[in-house]
């Protein structure tokens, strides 16, 4: 099995992943951080690589502790914050929150969109500067509200 395919099956050992981590190629390194079977030390190392997108794929990674969410949630990269906001199910509560303040209208449209944004991160985006980021948020809130 070539590398490719390595970096992403789920059945490859562990310390073949390892050493896919530090494979030259971004692509084999963002597929070894989104494998659920990475080592969580692999995944950590690959969650501050110097590529957005391994950064990324470590993001979605099921197996990301939480602490990692948010430092991934400060990133430079408004391509990693984006992911953090609106893509993974395990982002807390208080970090989509503070995502609802992001500088970027991408992010906060993530958090918009996130299927587990706090009620209140909702109400503040419906208060939104961008026409995106706030009719999203209100038509998630009219889907949240009691019917008489």
């Amino acid at each position: 099995m070539d590398k490719w395919h390595q970096a992403s099956d789920r059945d490859t050992p562990p310390e073949v992943l390892r050493a896919l981590a530090t494979d030259e190629d971004d692509d084999i390194r963002a597929d070894v951080a989104g494998n659920t079977r990475t080592p969580i030390e692999t995944l950590i190392q690959l969650a501050r690589d110097s590529c957005p997108w391994v950064r990324s794929g470590a993001e979605g990674n099921s197996s990301i502790p939480v602490y990692v969410l948010r430092w991934l949630a400060t990133d430079e990269n408004k391509n990693v914050r984006f992911a953090v906001a609106g893509y993974n199910d395990r982002t807390p509560p208080d970090l989509l929150m503070a995502l609802a303040s992001d500088e970027e209208d991408s992010i906060r449209l993530g958090v918009a969109r996130n299927p587990y944004v706090p009620f209140a991160a909702l109400a503040l985006l419906a208060q939104d500067e961008d026409d995106g980021v706030r009719r999203m948020a209100q038509r998630r809130l009219s889907m949240h509200r009691p019917r008489m």
